[in-house]
């Protein structure tokens, strides 16, 4: 009789309710695992300095001059060395505001890019501004394919006009914003170059936010009506909207003027053929190559 079947039991639960209380973390642990993180540094540094061993150290025909310009890449001033420092600091600057403020481990790390560029002297001073620029081209391109990993195309369907007004308002007005901030504290600053200076910091927003929302959406914050969905697609399309506008400021920033033919292939070349033809081709056909690879590979993997 159903009455006198037993309850079903679901997988895992019995494993959870006799699962022993998670054993408290002693300061000997804590001790422990700084020790080890320090032994794992100091065992990279070495075998970094080692690997990056520059050739004019061993140039023994080298004049003073050249050796004292010879730079170890792994030495403080040197490239890797100022690569790894960010990397390290912002790592613990991001954990410590994590765990002592609960706040976004984001911020700490911005903290301690800001405190090592400009407070701390001779700090990253070994970083190329074209390393620094395909670093952060880097950093941006990863966050935005996380982005898109984690879209609901179904939720983003249902509330496309919603997220197109969250593309196009917030750019605008935070772009008017800066202009208006620089009317006020900075004489230097025409409305132009404002206008220009709040577009390029509403191209970097999504950047800030992007980390945030993805981790919102793994915890399942808003996901059931799809408001990390909404929002990680609108801050896509405000970067792309945020280029747009800042070429044509730029335009006439430089000229004084701006006609219509010019603004015409500002908007259809940048914005239709390069970003939306282009970018959206690229990108679908990317997807469907790794989708298709992927389906293979797991059916032969089967």
């Amino acid at each position: 009789h159903k009455s006198l079947e037993p309850p079903p039991v679901y997988p895992g639960l019995a494993e959870r309710v006799m699962a022993p209380a998670p054993a408290k973390v002693t300061w000997t642990d804590t001790l422990y695992d700084i020790y080890y993180n320090l032994a794992m540094l100091g065992m990279f540094f070495l075998v970094m300095y080692v690997m990056l061993w520059p050739g004019c150290y061993r140039n023994e025909n080298a004049t003073p001059e050249e050796k004292a310009d010879c730079q170890h890449p792994g030495l403080p001033g040197g490239e890797v060395f100022d690569v790894v420092e960010v990397l390290f600091l912002g790592t613990v600057g991001g954990r410590i505001v994590s765990q002592v403020f609960r706040l976004p481990a984001l911020l700490g790390m911005l903290i301690a890019g800001y405190v090592l560029k400009n407070i701390i002297p001779d700090q990253l001073n070994g970083i190329s501004s074209s390393t620094n620029s395909t670093l952060r081209n880097m950093a941006l391109a990863i966050i935005m394919i996380r982005a898109g990993m984690g879209l609901d195309l179904k939720k983003l369907r249902e509330n496309a006009s919603m997220m197109g007004v969250l593309s196009c308002v917030p750019c605008i007005c935070e772009a008017l914003t800066v202009m208006g901030i620089t009317q006020l504290f900075f004489d230097s600053y025409n409305l132009t170059f404002g206008l220009l200076l709040g577009f390029c910091l509403a191209d970097v927003s999504p950047a800030v936010t992007t980390p945030l929302l993805i981790d919102f959406h793994e915890n399942g914050y808003g996901t059931s009506k799809g408001i990390p969905t909404i929002l990680l697609a609108a801050g896509s399309v405000n970067s792309v909207l945020a280029i747009v506008f800042y070429s044509v400021v730029w335009e006439f920033a430089m000229s004084g003027t701006l006609d219509g033919e010019k603004l015409g292939e500002i908007i259809g070349v940048k914005l239709f053929v390069q970003i939306f033809g282009v970018g959206v081709g690229a990108g679908l056909a990317a997807g469907v190559v790794v989708s298709y690879s992927w389906t293979a590979a797991g059916k032969a993997w089967k």
